[in-house]
């Protein structure tokens, strides 16, 4: 069950005609230096048969988003579509490539698809399992959080979890105490946790009225959904 959108992004995906090497934070920021209005957060693939593939999310408002409606990961639109979309940012995205990427002479098969990043938590997070074993969900099966925080949030769900099955075998209880205790702990987990990211958000997008600030909440601290 979606909780919350994060962020609404445009995904390009090109091959680039030779060896392109990793890009790293600092890479990251220069090859943004001379971008007006969009943030291009770029992360170039492995080299192989003389192309390398690279994927670059720029965070949009929704109503880009709302205007790429034909663009799919099914059925993603062209460089020349973009302009239909938003006729700014297929300017940003041709500069872009030209200053980082030599231009239109070694970018190969452009595609572009709207993607959203949502934080979510399920609906159910334990159940009896109806005569057979409980069931749980821990981690981020159970609900979404920006990947800094996705590793600290499993290894808490698993140690409570622990807790709970020694708590049962130590006194002799059922494991209907796990599943009602269980379900109690992660409803509090999850709500404190998405509740963070909202005010991430919220601070993101409050603390300029420009447009390249609302633009870029950075795209790889949620799940992308199409």
């Amino acid at each position: 069950m979606v909780d919350d959108t994060l962020q609404h992004c445009m995904q390009l995906k090109f091959r680039w005609h030779g060896a392109q090497e990793k890009c790293a934070t600092t890479c990251k920021i220069e090859q943004n230096v001379n971008q007006r209005f969009f943030v291009f957060a770029s992360e170039v693939g492995t080299h192989r048969d003389g192309h390398t593939p690279v994927t670059c999310f720029v965070p949009v408002d929704q109503g880009i988003y709302d205007s790429a409606e034909a663009c799919t990961s099914v059925d993603p639109c062209q460089a020349v579509d973009l302009a239909n979309v938003d006729l700014v940012l297929r300017e940003e995205i041709d500069k872009f490539l030209k200053r980082n990427y030599d231009g239109d002479g070694n970018v190969q098969d452009l595609q572009a698809s709207r993607v959203k990043f949502d934080v979510y938590r399920a609906g159910l997070f334990a159940w009896d399992g109806v005569g057979a074993s409980p069931e749980v969900l821990r981690g981020d099966a159970a609900y979404g959080v920006p990947y800094f925080r996705a590793l600290n949030e499993g290894f808490q769900c698993a140690s409570q979890l622990a807790a709970m099955y020694a708590d049962m075998a130590a006194q002799g209880l059922g494991l209907s105490h796990i599943v009602e205790n269980y379900a109690t702990f992660m409803e509090k987990q999850s709500s404190r946790s998405i509740g963070r990211v909202r005010l991430l958000r919220s601070s993101s997008i409050k603390s300029s009225s420009s447009r390249v600030c609302k633009n870029s909440l950075i795209p790889s601290q949620a799940y992308p959904t199409r």
